[in-house]
């Protein structure tokens, strides 16, 4: 597949209809209206549909959903790299990282993608302005820009799906196929068009699938 967007009223009810272990990673930032309707069955789906060495990327309020996370095997990783942007200015919300095995893909190289010192530290003084707003959309695609790098590769085996890893040699495969024909597929649960996480994943070569109600516009 490439790019498709997929509405429905029940997008747990539209995962179970996928295969396990099909996307190489999630990246989302529900509300919390969205988070209220069930979202135990939905994560279950997700932990189902991930492939056991992808990674589930989460902007949102703390609002108790890593606890729920961890009780359903989801295990949190630190997401150091993307300070100062981890934590919107306002500081309702922040970017979690799980995964469901110890070992998983990550690309090490984002962080030296992470915006230069100075830009740094603009970011770091407009998070402790009192009333500043939330993320704004650039830095949210920002944010999201190196979740796809950090998470999904390039290239992916034509076969099952495995992502290539970057050596000092080139790309090498994961997995014994050795068929770079593949795309790494990148799964938001709670898409919404103006994250524009689609034409992020169009860009850097990586499939995509939103799910989305139709309540959002």
């Amino acid at each position: 597949m490439s790019s498709r967007v997929e509405t429905t009223r029940s997008p747990a009810g539209l995962l179970r209809e996928l295969p396990a272990g099909w996307a190489q990673t999630i990246i989302t930032s529900p509300t919390r209206r969205e988070l209220d309707r069930s979202p135990a069955a939905l994560f279950t789906q997700l932990h189902r549909v991930l492939r056991d060495d992808g990674t589930l990327w989460l902007l949102c309020a703390e609002n108790g959903l890593p606890g729920v996370l961890e009780q359903q095997g989801w295990m949190p990783r630190p997401v150091d790299w993307a300070t100062p942007l981890q934590v919107d200015p306002a500081g309702r919300a922040r970017l979690h990282l799980f995964v469901k095995q110890p070992r998983y893909h990550y690309n090490p190289q984002t962080a030296q993608l992470f915006p230069p010192a100075r830009a740094q530290a603009a970011l770091a003084w407009a998070a402790g302005r009192r009333g500043c707003c939330a993320w704004s959309p650039g830095q949210r695609r920002a944010l999201i820009r190196l979740c796809i790098l950090a998470g999904s590769s390039k290239t992916a085996c034509g076969a099952c799906g495995a992502p290539y890893t970057r050596t000092t040699h080139g790309r090498r495969a994961t997995c014994a196929h050795h068929n770079p024909t593949g795309r790494c597929l990148v799964l938001d649960p709670f898409y919404q068009p103006g994250a524009r996480t689609h034409e992020t994943a169009e860009r850097y070569g990586r499939a995509f699938l939103g799910i989305t109600t139709g309540e959002r516009r």
